[in-house]
């Protein structure tokens, strides 16, 4: 049969820190809300695109139209000035589109800056405990038997930290 394993508790009080679960949870809520915002951004801007496509298509059939006298003067004006105006609002509409996606990147930088210090402020508590831990077993410290509540178990050949940490949110460039 088995033995039973020898567990160590190792209790940590951190004074004025605000790392925690729930903003380590935010910072990735948020990051994932950025990520989401982005590409709502990069859709409707392809979208734009597939637009002004289409009406510089139509401008072009109209000046033809015009030129060939097919169509008569009163109404290739008429679709002179809506082909201007319609342009005047793709510009804004382009202004708006290039605000937000700097936005969203400004956005996304401080996510990434909030998710590095909370990962960097992650691995000195990880570092502590280790410390406190080896210095603890050193000293033979400790009660044994089983650990109440959410008790940090010695894991045999893991490294402290064995989940991976996310990668960086990647920048977004918008192609003109």
């Amino acid at each position: 049969g088995l033995g039973k394993e020898k567990r160590v508790e190792i209790a940590v009080r951190i004074h004025d820190t605000g790392l925690n679960m729930g903003t380590i949870e935010n910072a990735c809520k948020q990051r994932d809300n950025y990520r989401e915002q982005l590409q709502k951004t990069n859709e409707a801007l392809k979208t734009y695109l597939k637009e002004l496509k289409k009406m510089r298509k139509f401008f072009m059939e109209s000046i033809q139209e015009a030129e060939e006298g097919q169509k008569n003067s009163k109404e290739a004006i008429k679709r002179a000035l809506k082909y201007k105006q319609i342009e005047e609002d793709n510009k804004r509409l382009r202004q708006l589109l290039k605000t937000q996606l700097e936005n969203s990147e400004h956005l996304r930088a401080e996510t990434q800056n909030t998710v590095d210090k909370l990962r960097e402020e992650f691995n000195l508590l990880v570092k502590e405990l280790t410390k406190f831990k080896s210095e603890h077993t050193k000293d033979g410290g400790g009660r044994e038997g089983p650990s109440p509540g959410r008790g940090m178990e010695e894991r045999r050949g893991e490294p402290p930290m064995s989940r991976k940490m996310p990668a960086k949110i990647p920048k977004l460039k918008l192609q003109e």
